[in-house]
């Protein structure tokens, strides 16, 4: 291996002029004038580097490193100590791990204490003993070195990787850095995880620091597909990167290798030098006892199977390794819960005696989303007030859409960006366009009409359609009944589709590429519009189908949208039908369950005629709720919903009669946001204790304008008044002959955020002033 030489200092000097004084004295006939010394020094294997600091050596261990060339060549690595330290056979290994992964490899290795001394020759290991030590004797040496065997030379590394950190810390470091490269690029690859200088901080991975420092050595980050765990390690390894006592080395399960295996083709690649899987493991055995910083193996996407990497991980964490050695796996909650089971599926696993320490990932909490929120405005993207309502905004693949949808329209760099509270039509129209044009991407599109079909079916569990509102997910007896088993291997190895279990414990699979998989879904739904022969029954489908998926509402609209384009004109049955279906209260029956999440806690709660029965940590609670909503829930959201995200966008209409052409949008603004209440998607409804709302003549509620747009309702206006300011006089005069609080309320939502926020011109601002608030007023009393 090539060495050269680093910068000295007045330490180095000093050093030197020991060493030389040592070096003499075995090798008198020596010309000093020839003798070059290095008390800092590089080695290199394969891709890495590692750097020799003599200095450092001499203050910790008591003994300098020195690589000696005489006459420009290598002679010989030279371990001085401090005087009257002896010799030991430690000292003699370490200079011939340094002299046997040189190249040009130096023939000697010189251990010395000032008093007594050791030469050996680094191909034997041996003692060098000539007939007569002089010059004529060491240039037969310099002549007749034998290149050193594979074992020795495994030997020799093995060494210099357990016995001092900066020795590995470099190839783990060169190997996570390469995993994350492969997996990293623009805004526009949404087939790659990471996007650069892009991350989305996670409370699971403090807690990660935390249980890392307090000597956890197992550590499980669960989540469904797609919700950031592959993230979380990324962030872990920023996390960790200053940390002096931790170095993380990511590892991929997915490869299908045994787990000694996958770190005997990294070692034997990273520094060209052939392992087994059994030297590896020794390796890491030696590593995992040995002092310094622990080296953390941070697992992607391992499935919990019985085979060999699992025996690997569970030998990895007995006592038969030290604690030197910690793991943190990114796993699904199926491949966790089969960690936990032994194989007789009954009792507790050897991982799961070991205390592994499991943290959940999922849904941006509060305190994540703003530093997500945070995080985008280092990199000039800030969020929409109301964006912190939005549920759908915590789901950490829409996050990133939105922002690769923002930034793919980017006029320059540096431009500032401001993300839409609301994800709408624009969300999916970028991720269209590369629909099937990436090879068994085009897969999607039959995948899509599987979902349809398998959202509809009345036999999902509830469990599970409360799972779905976060994750795509067919259960696999739909796909079986579909596909066959080669074809659904096709789908897994492409890396399309994942099989795990529901909450419920169905199996399932789930769709790895959720934005390609909802633009083909809107595709799939125009194709259903279009096919329908009665209106009424297309409408219930959609408005089923749009209650059961993540971005449902947004899909319809957009399938609604594309079909117009399609046929030149609006699907009128449908549009009619959704607005004669407005959102209705209803009081839930008696004896209803459900779960409610309140500030991170489920609350298990049943309504017992007028009280709810509410159980927290084991313990029931009765509240008396007559006259209160808290037993009542809002049916029929959806219609109306979907109808919302359709007026974002501008649709003429031609209308029968005198008044000829119409606008379809500006109507259903009219008519919709007239609504006394809260219209967000199922599964898109935040608790309304701590958003500020008013209540409205004649009943219902409002919410504030200090809370910004979190409908999109609200949504569509501000649209429409950023778009069309000139429309802005004529709509206000007809939503005051409205009469309705609820819509003003929007108007002046939607008009405050573009006068005060975003500096729209002064006729804005004068009609807020003068029209709306004026009228407003009015109505709030």
């Amino acid at each position: 291996m090539p060495a050269k030489k680093a910068t000295k200092s007045e330490t180095e000097a000093e050093l030197e002029t020991r060493a030389l004084q040592a070096l003499l004295k075995a090798l008198p006939w020596l010309a000093p004038k020839s003798i070059e010394q290095q008390v800092t020094f590089t080695l290199r294997f394969g891709h890495a580097t590692i750097t020799v600091d003599g200095k450092e050596k001499s203050k910790v261990f008591g003994r300098v490193d020195v690589l000696i060339s005489y006459q420009g060549v290598p002679l010989l690595v030279l371990e001085l100590k401090r005087a009257n330290l002896g010799i030991t056979q430690d000292d003699v290994e370490q200079g011939l791990s340094y002299a046997r992964v040189m190249h040009p490899r130096p023939p000697l290795v010189l251990v010395t204490d000032g008093k007594k001394r050791r030469l050996i020759e680094t191909h034997t290991g041996a003692d060098w003993s000539p007939i007569k030590k002089d010059a004529a004797a060491l240039k037969a040496l310099l002549e007749n070195v034998a290149l050193v065997a594979a074992d020795d030379m495994k030997q020799a590394v093995s060494r210099l990787l357990a016995d001092q950190p900066t020795r590995w810390k470099s190839a783990a470091r060169a190997v996570t850095a390469g995993f994350l490269q492969e997996r990293t690029g623009d805004w526009s690859m949404d087939d790659l995880p990471f996007v650069e200088k892009f991350i989305l901080p996670r409370t699971a991975v403090a807690e990660t620091v935390d249980a890392l420092k307090s000597g956890q050595r197992l550590i499980l980050i669960e989540g469904d597909a797609v919700a950031g765990k592959s993230s979380a390690l990324r962030e872990l390894v920023e996390s960790l990167e200053t940390d002096p006592d931790f170095d993380v080395m990511i590892l991929d399960a997915d490869s299908g290798l045994d787990l000694f295996t996958a770190l005997a083709d990294i070692w034997s690649a990273h520094f060209a030098w052939p392992l087994t899987a059994a030297e590896a493991r020794h390796w890491v055995q030696q590593l995992s006892r040995t002092p310094g910083p622990a080296l953390v193996l941070a697992i992607d996407d391992f499935d919990g199977k019985r085979n060999g990497f699992r025996r690997d991980l569970e030998a990895l964490t007995s006592d038969l390794f030290g604690d030197r050695i910690r793991v943190v796996l990114a796993i699904d909650p199926t491949a966790a819960e089969r960690l936990s089971v032994a194989s007789n599926g009954r009792t507790a696993s050897a991982l799961k005696r070991r205390g592994a320490r499991r943290l959940q990932i999922g849904r941006l909490s509060d305190e994540e989303f703003e530093q997500a929120v945070h995080h985008l405005g280092v990199h000039g993207v800030s969020m929409m007030p109301g964006a912190q309502h939005t549920p759908s905004l915590r789901l950490p693949w829409v996050l990133r859409a939105m922002c690769a949808a923002a930034i793919s329209k980017r006029p320059s760099p540096n431009a500032a960006l401001v993300l839409p509270s609301v994800p709408g039509l624009r969300l999916l129209a970028r991720t269209r366009g590369a629909t099937g044009q990436v090879g068994s991407l085009r897969r999607y599109a039959e995948l899509a009409s599987l979902l349809f079909e398998d959202t509809l079916d009345a036999d999902r569990s509830h469990e599970l359609r409360l799972e779905a509102l976060d994750a795509y997910l067919i259960r696999r007896d739909t796909l079986r009944a579909a596909l066959d088993e080669n074809e659904i291997l096709e789908l897994a190895e492409a890396g399309l589709i994942r099989e795990t279990r529901s909450a419920g414990g169905e199996a399932v699979f789930s769709l790895q590429h959720p934005m390609v998989l909802a633009a083909a879904l809107v595709d799939e739904t125009a194709t259903r519009i279009a096919a329908g022969s009665d209106d009424e029954d297309v409408t219930a489908t959609l408005v089923r189908f749009a209650s059961g998926v993540p971005l449902g509402a947004v899909i319809v609209a957009s399938a609604i949208a594309t079909r117009g384009e399609r046929d030149q004109r609006l699907p009128g049955g449908v549009l009619t039908r959704l607005m004669a279906r407005p959102p209705r209260q209803e009081r839930l029956p008696d004896g209803t369950a459900f779960v409610l999440n309140f500030g991170g806690q489920a609350l298990d709660v049943r309504i017992v005629g007028e009280k709810l029965e509410v159980t927290l940590d084991g313990e029931t609670h009765v509240i008396n709720v007559e006259d209160e909503p808290l037993g009542e829930t809002v049916a029929d959201i959806e219609p109306w919903t979907i109808l919302s995200h359709l007026a974002a966008r501008p649709m003429g209409v031609t209308k029968p009669g005198p008044e000829g052409e119409g606008r379809m949008d500006i109507e259903l603004m009219l008519m919709i946001g007239q609504y006394p209440g809260m219209l967000l998607e199922v599964g898109d409804r935040p608790a309304p204790l701590g958003l500020k709302m008013h209540d409205l003549p004649g009943g219902g509620e409002g919410l504030c304008r200090s809370e910004g747009i979190a409908e999109p309702i609200t949504f569509a206006l501000l649209e429409l008044f950023r778009r069309e300011p000139e429309l802005a006089g004529a709509f206000v005069e007809a939503a005051i002959e409205t009469g309705s609080a609820a819509l003003l309320m929007r108007v002046d939502t939607a008009l405050s955020l573009l006068v005060h926020e975003y500096g729209m011109d002064a006729g804005l601002a004068d009609l807020l002033k003068n029209e709306v608030r004026p009228a407003l007023v009015k109505l709030l009393g």
